[in-house]
């Protein structure tokens, strides 16, 4: 079904060379040690790839139904009578032209009809250098935020301090939906999450930039005030902690939005806000600018050569073939990662040793990473050794992990005392690793293997699903979580199509080169301004 050119030669065995040794040093970054897959045309289950086919449509329609924002009456209201651009509008603004933007969670709040979860957050380009951003949507419920809301504000701080990536807010909210706040105030992972990670992130020398385009309400009036820097759009952007209804209930005065927390009051009395803009274009192109001041971006490209970067050898669309199958050979992986990886080359480390994960190394884009794959038949103590020493090479070596999970079978019963120890190293090595990882699940993730190949709960930097993958405590779970479902809680940061696999792995990929400064490095507590 496929063939493997190995590597070193025999030739170099016979010589005594040490790369097929445990925790051997030889390098893995030159071409000639990588080796095409050479595999057979992907077999086409007409029936299978129907179904896949469905799934992806229902995928398409989620996603445009994410991008419609709050509805054709929201997006007029907001247009018409409160003047203001949607927030699509606003990232055209601040990106960089023609720049990828790795959008997370647009699938959050989709199965509580919740548009995105009421914001866009993503990664993407400003004035050439990376940045996180998270810009409320206003047409979705009047910009409040929902508990699903608040998880997705933390995934994006959590990537702003990972990846040392500045973070830019561009507000237009009503506070907390309040008939939630039980689900939204008290807990350590509530809303006052997000103000405690402002501080952290602050004492880490990453810059906070906020950009007030609409209402800054009740806790919301403290990010501006916690950013480094400030932006308010004139007669639209207000800050205060109560509004002018609260005023008038509390204390009988009429007082307006404008004599309350308008730019001219933060802008030339309070402080609170350091620039004063006079229409919303002024606002990001003042964002730019500020942006512009920061140092380059420190995103290593691990040595990349573009100029020499191939395609794969096989088309990439055939991987919408491979979504759902259950043929437990390693066949299925090969056939993976030779649609995915740069020229379909692969050097795979300890071929005959542990059947359950292919492990090794390749490339997206000229940049090396390694790789950890499961066949699906479960993880033996052999390939839980050898995914742990490749993890662990790959941690001395600076190596970015990419991790695709599959699982054919109920993710316990086949496991054993025998695998108990293995299975422990190997999570103990996945969760001490400090470089950036990203997961793929392409056909399932149950039990003990979940965890083996870098579930949520360990951290990967990235967690992307195909629209088949489930996760579940077991297979044989009568309600087993869809891809869609876990996106729509952030469990996953997006559901992509199989044929686009190597097209995100290139755009998430350069970012995991990056390393997050330790605490205090260049960094300082912010001036708290309210």
């Amino acid at each position: 079904m496929y063939a493997l050119r190995r590597w070193p030669s025999s030739a170099a065995v016979r010589r005594g060379g040490s790369c097929l040794t445990p925790y051997s040093s030889c390098s893995v970054h030159g071409a000639r040690q990588f080796h095409r897959l050479s595999v057979e045309a992907a077999a086409v289950d007409q029936a299978r790839l129907e179904e896949n086919q469905k799934l992806c449509a229902k995928l398409g329609e989620l996603n445009k139904w994410a991008g419609a924002g709050g509805g054709a009456d929201a997006i007029k209201r907001h247009k018409l009578q409160h003047r203001k651009l949607l927030a699509d509008e606003r990232l055209q603004l601040l990106l960089d032209k023609d720049a990828p933007f790795v959008e997370v969670g647009k699938l959050v709040g989709s199965a509580d009809g919740l548009p995105r979860g009421g914001s866009i957050i993503g990664i993407g380009s400003v004035s050439g250098r990376l940045c996180v951003i998270n810009a409320t949507d206003g047409t979705v419920k009047g910009g409040t935020v929902y508990p699903v809301g608040v998880k997705k504000q933390l995934r994006g701080q959590y990537l702003s301090e990972t990846l040392a990536l500045p973070s830019i807010y561009v507000i237009d909210s009503g506070g907390a939906f309040l008939p939630l706040q039980a689900d939204i105030f008290p807990d350590k992972n509530h809303g006052g999450r997000t103000f405690r990670n402002q501080a952290v992130l602050g004492a880490k020398g990453i810059t906070q930039i906020a950009v007030v385009v609409g209402s800054c309400t009740a806790g919301g009036a403290y990010v501006p005030t916690m950013s480094d820097e400030a932006v308010i759009v004139d007669k639209i952007g207000s800050v205060f902690l109560g509004g002018p209804p609260l005023v008038k209930a509390a204390l009988g005065e009429n007082v307006s939005t404008e004599q309350l927390g308008g730019a001219t009051l933060h802008c030339r009395d309070s402080g609170c806000t350091d620039y004063f803009a006079k229409t919303e274009p002024e606002a990001f192109e003042y964002c730019r600018q500020i942006v512009s001041t920061l140092k380059a971006s420190n995103c290593a490209q691990n040595s990349a050569d573009q100029k020499t970067v191939q395609s794969p050898a096989y088309p990439e669309d055939d991987l919408i073939n491979l979504a759902g199958s259950v043929d437990p050979s390693p066949a299925f992986v090969y056939q993976l990662l030779s649609r995915v990886l740069d020229g379909s080359e692969f050097l795979e480390f300890r071929q005959m040793y542990g059947e359950g994960l292919i492990c090794g190394y390749g490339k997206v884009d000229g940049r090396t990473i390694g790789v950890v794959a499961a066949v699906g038949t479960g993880v033996d103590a052999k390939s839980a050794l050898k995914a742990c020493q490749l993890v662990q090479m790959c941690e001395d070596r600076g190596i970015p992990l990419a991790f695709f999970q599959r699982c054919l079978h109920d993710g316990w019963s086949q496991y054993d005392a025998h695998t108990i120890k293995p299975h422990a190293q190997l999570m103990q090595a996945i969760a001490t690793s400090r470089v950036h990882k990203v997961v793929v699940n392409v056909g399932g993730a149950f039990g003990a293997d979940y965890f083996l190949t870098c579930g949520r709960s360990f951290d990967p930097t990235f967690y992307f699903a195909w629209p088949n993958a489930v996760i579940s405590h077991s297979r044989e779970d009568e309600k087993p979580e869809s891809a869609l479902s876990a996106a729509s809680r952030l469990i996953v940061d997006d559901v992509i199509f199989p044929q686009d696999t190597r097209k995100v792995l290139q755009q998430v990929i350069p970012l995991l080169f990056r390393s997050a400064r330790s605490p205090n490095e260049q960094g300082s507590c912010r001036l708290m301004r309210l």
